[in-house]
């Protein structure tokens, strides 16, 4: 749970207290005062006075959480552990969760507005969000498409190389040609 501060562009710090033992894994701010922190047990902090003080948000699970993309002026998505996914428009006052179609750790999380969402997690997954959030229940979500490389086959971490275009088209490049 450990905070550090800087009011000074990173010349000096300090410690601040997070009001929480759990370890916190990622940070996000959606300006200059307002940010959001996530860790284990399902800890997600909100600060309004740019890190100086942080409050606990209560988020409706105990999943541990790897990663926050703060968005808008109240916004975040907040991923984790058993495929995880929520998020708010209202500073954390309310937190909705969304389908994801996978119960695998999802670890980094990528958001550059509208429908443009991609969420990577273990095993080399990659999703793209394609359909708009919703607060609904999720009876059938739809399930996001599966990336495949030239050879028709799924990437594989470490071995073809994953790129995103500036189109906002996931391709995946072979090293070479099969």
């Amino acid at each position: 749970g450990t905070v550090v501060f800087s009011n000074d562009a990173g010349r000096s710090f300090r410690v601040v207290q997070s009001g929480t033992k759990e370890t916190l894994n990622s940070i996000s701010f959606v300006d200059q005062r307002v940010g959001f922190s996530v860790g284990s047990a399902g800890v997600v902090l909100i600060t309004a006075d740019g890190g100086l003080t942080w409050k606990d948000a209560e988020s409706p699970t105990q999943n541990n959480l790897f990663a926050v993309q703060a968005f808008g002026k109240r916004g975040a998505f907040v991923i984790g552990e058993g495929g995880i996914f929520l998020f708010t428009e209202d500073g954390g006052t309310t937190w909705l969760q969304q389908a994801t179609a996978t119960s695998r750790v999802l670890q980094a999380i990528a958001f550059r507005g509208g429908d443009r969402l991609w969420i990577a997690g273990r095993g080399g997954l990659i999703l793209k969000r394609s359909e708009p959030l919703s607060p609904g229940p999720h009876s059938s979500p739809n399930v996001p498409p599966v990336l495949v490389n030239r050879s028709g086959q799924r990437p594989r971490p470490r071995k073809p190389a994953l790129r995103v275009t500036d189109d906002d088209i996931p391709l995946a490049v072979p090293k070479s040609k099969p």
